[in-house]
């Protein structure tokens, strides 16, 4: 036998009885033994997860993609995904979801990619080549099945996977799951009532059996165990030698990172060290053994509200239903959510984290040519969140975007996009010729066009006017030039090397850089993209290799749930900076009604003092027992403060939140409150219209040990905010206590009233 195979055969059998042993430790330690080893240990613990979760996943791509390759590619994209996102999993106890979803997000934009593919090579957007072994309606069902079963609520989508998917029994899938069987029992008919009306939306019944038929079991081939270790492995340490992850292949894991939720490691070893170690040989994705059962969990009530889903409808310009359009909420950022119009036009997106506030929507034809957008205003209640919008499409603005070098060489596969006051308008990558077209909705502003390629270059074309505020203002879609020429030269390099509250490189943590400006431009871009994003290797580095050159500093946030957000600032003549991570503690509290019943959907907000422009913020609302619970940065004073139409509080002033200590019993007692209002009229007595009246209350100092150098208070802060109308009028609501109130054009003049428990209370402004 040549060397070479004797080898790898050797290896095969060493992997095949660590797998076998590691086949009774839990997801979490094998993720834990991942991230904390080295070599061959760490291989091994990635190879027990593929051998466990790689039938599942192969079936999940295999039932949505028709090509067999393409569904090969994305099962393998599926776990390069994971080995780049694993330091940042939250609950590793439920990665087999974790990965569900990742499979299904993987095999949509897998499917996009060929749809453009087709396009590009003369074929229609609508046609797929269809699967050889199977009917076409029922592969669509399948897709649809699974991409209906990805959105649903994970408390209902873990059950129908594990009974449906499966075939487990309702008693093992309780006891996996640790819930009560009649818990999981009416979890699991809640979620079949819920993918039946999200399929009948999409024109599609879905009949008693259909579910366990449609979705057949795992899948027992495809690519081996050995070639996707090593393949996540290499696309794990990004300063691994080009050519080691096929291009095509990391470059379909790079689009799926930014659509994968991730949240920060919990250890669960001490529950996992209960159940001991059971030995179990795997010798390949023909078996699949079942998941160690996990230590049981305390069920969530089912009271708990359905989570927010941004809803609404597409119509035409005729008000007809616009049926098959596609709906981007937060649309090419991080916290991007996609669906499809039914068949009424009607659509519903569940959204993580349930705060819709300011995010924009953007519809678009099934063929591409008619847009529409809208944006969620701010502050809102619960039902003023899931209350149905209403999207209106019309013909697109067309603008071709040409990028090239400065000896004007085009560039292909850079990203463009436009972005204006509803953030990214749409987004495309240029051809050969260097050439993309956007679409941009008639009824927008644009304020930037933008280019960027990594290790190439950022560029970006200016529109609209800054304000007296510095901000931009965007040009009418209509008025926009038809052709944008922008130039990718000379790009600068910074790294981010974050370091997690343990000193330890923080793998799998998103960055966004703030406020991007190049020294040739007047303004600076100021929005949420994809583009704009890094996330952090096996050594804790995130690279942005493309930004433009600028003698003003950089900050970077990083944006992965769990983590402060706080800036890392690079300054001119740096490359490399330490970020060090915070993860956030809570706040905890109750707010009752003036009789002292619960107070339900109202608003609490935190704000920090202490650390400058970096300080915390952060806001919820109640649930239906009056009680919140606010995730802060550590290391701050912070004031607690009620908002709200209809009620409101004194402020609480001194709440001090240190690291590893959370705070319990901030509660409120609501009343009525009293209303300031007044008008504000310049020198000749006209109404000022949209100026802003800033009402602050101060409290405690911030303690020395907590003070940073760029903070200039000192002291804790609650602002409440109002602008006047047209009028010049304005009105807000406050509770009890002293404030200083003021205009934003008159930045120096400062006045003090004090509101006891008055009705009301008028303070007019003269300019």
């Amino acid at each position: 036998m040549p060397r070479d195979a004797a080898g790898e055969t050797l290896r095969q059998i060493r992997t095949l009885y660590a797998t076998g042993a590691a086949g009774g430790l839990s997801d979490g330690q094998l993720v834990e033994r991942f991230l904390d080893r080295d070599g061959l240990d760490r291989e091994d613990a990635f190879s027990a997860l593929v051998h466990r979760h790689g039938p599942m996943v192969l079936a999940v791509c295999r039932r949505m993609l028709a090509s067999p390759a393409d569904a090969d590619d994305a099962f393998q994209a599926v776990f390069l995904v994971l080995a780049r996102k694993a330091g940042s999993l939250r609950r590793v106890d439920r990665l087999k979801p974790w990965l569900y979803g990742a499979a299904v997000r993987t095999a949509r934009e897998s499917r996009r990619r060929s749809a453009r593919l087709r396009v590009r090579e003369g074929g229609g957007l609508d046609h797929e080549p269809p699967c050889p072994a199977l009917d076409p309606d029922l592969f669509e069902l399948r897709a649809l099945l699974d991409e209906e079963l990805d959105r649903l609520p994970g408390r209902f989508r873990e059950p129908l996977l594990l009974c449906e998917l499966e075939g487990a029994s309702r008693q093992d899938a309780a006891r996996r799951l640790g819930l009560p069987e009649g818990t999981l029992s009416s979890r699991l008919a809640r979620g079949r009532s819920l993918l039946r009306d999200r399929l009948a939306r999409r024109g599609v019944a879905l009949g008693a059996g259909v579910l366990a038929m449609s979705l057949d079991g795992p899948a027992t081939a495809g690519p081996t165990v050995a070639a996707t270790v090593r393949l996540a492995l290499n696309f794990a340490a990004r300063g691994a030698a080009a050519g080691t992850v096929p291009t095509a292949l990391a470059s379909l894991a790079e689009g799926v990172l930014p659509m994968v939720a991730t949240f920060k490691l919990k250890t669960v070893l001490a529950a996992a060290l209960a159940l001991g170690l059971a030995a179990c040989l795997s010798a390949g994705l023909a078996s699949q053994p079942p998941d160690p059962p996990p230590a049981p969990a305390i069920a969530e009530a089912e009271t708990k509200p359905e989570p927010i889903a941004a809803r609404g409808l597409v119509v035409d310009e005729s008000g007809a239903a616009v049926a098959g359009a596609e709906v981007r909420f937060a649309a090419y950022s991080i916290l991007e959510v996609r669906g499809v119009t039914g068949p009424d036009g009607g659509f519903a997106l569940p959204i993580p984290g349930g705060r819709v506030d300011g995010r924009p929507l953007l519809a678009r034809t099934s063929d591409g040519r008619k847009l529409g957008a809208t944006e969620y205003g701010y502050n809102l209640s619960r039902a003023e969140a899931v209350a149905p919008v209403r999207i209106v499409v019309k013909p697109g603005r067309p603008v071709d975007v040409r990028v090239t070098r400065p000896s004007l060489e085009p560039i292909a596969g850079a990203e463009v996009e436009a972005a204006g006051d509803l953030g990214v308008l749409d987004n495309a990558t240029t051809d050969a010729h260097g050439t993309a077209r956007l679409l941009v909705p008639p009824d927008a502003e644009v304020s930037w066009i933008v280019a960027q390629k990594k290790a190439t270059g950022y560029d970006y074309a200016e529109f609209g006017r800054l304000d007296e505020h510095g901000t931009r203002h965007g040009t009418p879609a209509g008025k926009v030039p038809a052709v944008v020429a922008l130039i990718l030269d000379a790009p600068r390099t910074v790294r981010i090397k974050a370091l997690g509250p343990d000193d330890k490189p923080a793998a799998g943590v998103d960055f966004h850089d703030w406020l991007l400006r190049r020294d040739d431009r007047i303004g600076e871009v100021n929005y949420t993209s994809r583009q704009h994003h890094a996330t952090t290797d096996a050594e804790g580095v995130a690279t942005f290799d493309w930004l433009p050159q600028s003698r003003e500093d950089l900050g970077f946030f990083p944006t992965t749930a769990g983590y402060a957000i706080r800036r890392a600032v690079v300054h001119p003549d740096q490359e490399t900076v330490v970020a060090r991570l915070a993860r956030i503690e809570t706040i905890r509290g109750r707010v009752y009604l003036p009789d002292g019943s619960p107070a339900s959907d109202v608003e609490v907000v935190a704000e920090g003092a202490g650390r400058g422009i970096d300080r915390g913020q952060e806001r919820t609302r109640t649930e239906a027992d009056g009680s919140y619970e606010l995730g802060v940065p550590p290391d701050e004073a912070y004031a607690i403060l009620i908002r709200d139409k209809t009620w409101t509080a004194a402020s609480r002033l001194n709440v001090v939140v240190r690291h590893g200590k959370p705070v319990e019993g901030v509660d409120f007692r609501l009343g009525r409150g009293t209303i300031i209002r007044g008008t504000v009229t310049d020198r000749v007595g006209s109404p000022a219209v949209l100026e802003t009246v800033f009402l602050d209350e101060f409290g405690m100092d911030v303690p020395v040990d907590l003070l940073e150098g760029n903070d200039i208070v000192g002291k804790v802060r609650a602002q409440t905010t109002a602008w006047t109308d047209d009028q010049g009028r304005y009105s807000v609501r406050v509770g009890p206590g002293t404030y200083s109130i003021r205009l934003r054009s008159m930045q120096g003049r400062r006045e003090s009233i004090v509101v006891a428990n008055e009705a009301e209370f008028v303070h007019d402004f003269r300019k």
